[in-house]
């Protein structure tokens, strides 16, 4: 397989009420998320999958991309989304997480599906990542985080410096945007993560009480790509058919 073909974005159009803006994580990449777009679209609902800038191609082209560039590209998917559908839902891995968050404060959105989400820094050095960029480009990858075996996410060997600042100004923002969001959302946060510490959902449910919370008990980080996948399919597709059948 070409390694490009990995990381095609999606685009399914359908003439169903609701669609689904589903968003890849850091150094990840359409590859993580495929299962979750797919999954949606062969149940007839509209898909928009955007490979977000700087991702799917090599980490040194990450360094050339701001967080805004992620935001922008986020949002370009959602208005293709939005122009034939009623009701949108942003489902979002990781940092995929992080940008359906700060869609929802910012747009029109029904609901939000988040897997492992990325609100706070993992570690307080990330803001000054850029800094520490002067010395060395990148740091050991982060990604395939999954307790599956034999199971690879394809996402970057490495992790640039310069992106994880990005990463953290991205996380900043989407703190202060947080209570505005008004939309019902779903979080799935895997008990075991190797990537993003609970601390991230937890000030998440400070910010939004009402957010509903499942504890994943069979996988790591790349939860999409893992044992409770189904799971995941299964309770989302019950949260969206919920939010559907609301509207007739």
């Amino acid at each position: 397989m070409d390694p490009l073909s990995l990381h095609e974005p999606m685009s399914h159009a359908t003439d169903s009420s609701v669609g689904v803006l589903v968003l890849h994580g850091f150094t990840g990449s359409t590859f993580s998320m495929r299962p979750v777009a797919e999954f949606f679209a062969d149940r007839g609902y509209a898909v928009e999958m955007p490979l977000l800038p700087g991702h799917g191609t090599t980490w040194q082209d990450m360094d050339t991309y701001s967080y805004q560039d992620w935001v922008e590209a986020v949002d370009q998917a959602y208005w293709r989304l939005q122009q034939r559908k009623r009701k949108v839902v942003v489902f979002g891995l990781s940092m995929g997480g992080t940008l359906a968050l700060m869609q929802a404060a910012r747009r029109d959105v029904d609901a939000v599906i988040v897997v492992n989400p990325f609100v706070k820094d993992m570690k307080p050095t990330m803001r000054f990542a850029h800094l520490l960029a002067r010395f060395t480009p990148a740091l050991d990858a982060i990604g395939s985080d999954i307790k599956k075996p034999d199971t690879d996410e394809h996402g970057y060997q490495a992790t640039p410096l310069l992106s994880v600042r990005q990463l953290h100004l991205l996380g900043k923002e989407a703190r202060r945007s947080l209570r505005s969001i008004i939309c019902p959302v779903l979080v799935f946060k895997s008990r075991e993560d190797h990537v993003i510490p609970v601390s991230s959902v937890e000030h998440l449910r400070q910010c939004l009480p009402h957010t509903r919370v499942v504890h994943l008990d069979n996988s790591y980080h790349v939860a999409t790509l893992d044992y409770d996948a189904p799971t995941i399919f299964a309770r989302s597709l019950e949260f969206i058919e919920e939010l559907d059948n609301s509207s007739r």
